[in-house]
């Protein structure tokens, strides 16, 4: 009798193991936790699909609720939610002692739990417990976020499933007019605090006479009243969009006074945005002279 030494058995388990996780994976996104007959499925109470979704509020804290995926009538008896656009999926593997401080999501996304276990911790302490079979919809791409831990002896694993964007090119393409409009409110009246949110840490501007300031600076000079615009007005501009990144360009007319000297007049603009974590942020701006 042949005996198969026991690196052998193992090298061909590590070879197969590919095939078997996938196929568990499978398993475990296709059947339900108690699977009817079809003489018994218009008897009994259909199990609901519940996801816990989390969300930033207007305090800018994480809140959470329960939310009932709803499911129209398909073939043979099953039943279909309505398509989601997804950017992706992605495989996690976490450790038991797995800990995050507070952090916001860093995109909408589901994250679907498939063994393990681990927590959620919401500002005052509350905690949302995770396990095999768990439902996540992440939404609170801004604010203070949560605590995220394991719990137990076992690894997790996850699955994490990016949102596409729900927002139209149209939609975009007014977020970053509105934006526009922000940026030159916010210069006129010097309103440090909304520009230090619209303007990404290492934006940086071009002047119309090739000087170049960071965000610190121009802020800095903003703050002190070195650089005070008595107006600023866009004659005309356009937007155009690539993915997560917007360029605005057009025509605008300012007076500006920059250390006592008078600055601005009538330019030709640039400036470039980027969507991170679902909000725009300017990350450029340049102008140069034009003739009026």
């Amino acid at each position: 009798m042949h005996i198969r030494p026991k690196r052998m058995e193992y090298a061909a388990f590590s070879a197969t193991r590919p095939l078997l996780v996938s196929l568990l994976v499978i398993s475990a996104l296709t059947m339900s936790p108690a699977r009817l007959e079809p003489d018994q499925a218009g008897a009994q109470p259909r199990t609901p699909i519940v996801a816990t979704r989390i969300f930033t509020g207007p305090d800018g804290q994480t809140h959470t609720e329960q939310v009932t995926v709803k499911l129209g009538s398909g073939q043979a008896g099953a039943e279909l939610s309505e398509t989601i656009d997804v950017a992706g999926l992605q495989f996690r593997r976490t450790p038991p002692n797995y800990f995050v401080d507070w952090h916001p999501a860093p995109r909408r996304q589901y994250v679907v739990t498939l063994s393990g276990r681990g927590e959620i911790e919401l500002t005052g302490g509350r905690k949302i417990p995770i396990g095999p079979g768990h439902i996540l919809l992440a939404e609170d791409v801004t604010g203070k976020g949560h605590i995220t831990r394991g719990i137990g002896s076992e690894d997790r694993i996850s699955l994490f499933i990016p949102l596409g964007d729900p927002k139209t090119a149209a939609d975009n393409e007014q977020d970053v007019r509105a934006l526009e409009r922000r940026f030159n409110e916010a210069r006129a009246k010097a309103d440090v605090a909304t520009l230090d949110a619209l303007l990404a840490g290492d934006w940086t501007i071009t002047h119309g006479d090739g000087t170049i300031d960071t965000k610190v600076q121009y802020l800095a000079d903003l703050r002190s009243g070195a650089r005070k615009f008595d107006f600023v007005k866009e004659d005309e501009f356009s937007v155009r969009l690539h993915g997560d990144t917007a360029v605005a360009a057009g025509l605008t007319t300012s007076k500006v006074m920059y250390k006592g000297q008078p600055t601005g007049g009538a330019l030709r603009f640039t400036r470039v945005y980027v969507k991170r974590n679902g909000r725009w942020q300017m990350i450029v701006s340049h102008a140069t002279r034009r003739q009026t």
